[in-house]
């Protein structure tokens, strides 16, 4: 091109800048419920599991135990049994209170 020469402008309009798709709010709004319902009950039911686990191993567990002795070797598996029913015990009764609250915020906030 040739400075000298004369730019031409164009006469087509400057094209429509593009947006984003907007986000339908009703499958958030579901979500948002299905996570609040998850963050009541799951903690709940966790600690409901691991209790009924804890019950349940050492029910098996001391049928296998010999009568008599004073001081009974422990079976590993009631070990590692318990050691995870208590975890998911504290991690239950750690993420109770947590979870309802947002639980029901969650089921409280209404979408625009």
């Amino acid at each position: 091109m040739n400075p000298q020469e004369p730019q031409q402008q164009s006469t087509q309009p400057p094209n429509e800048p593009q947006y984003a798709k907007t986000v339908v709010a009703e499958p958030l709004k579901k979500n948002h419920k299905k996570l609040a319902l998850a963050l009541i009950i799951g903690p709940t039911a966790l600690f409901i599991a691991a209790i009924v686990i804890s019950a349940l191993s050492n029910l098996f567990f001391s049928a296998q135990i010999n009568e008599g002795e004073l001081f009974e070797q422990v079976p590993v598996g009631k070990t590692i049994l318990n050691i995870i029913t208590f975890l998911f015990g504290a991690v239950a009764i750690l993420t109770w209170l947590p979870g309802l609250i947002i639980g029901i915020v969650l089921l409280a906030k209404q979408s625009k």
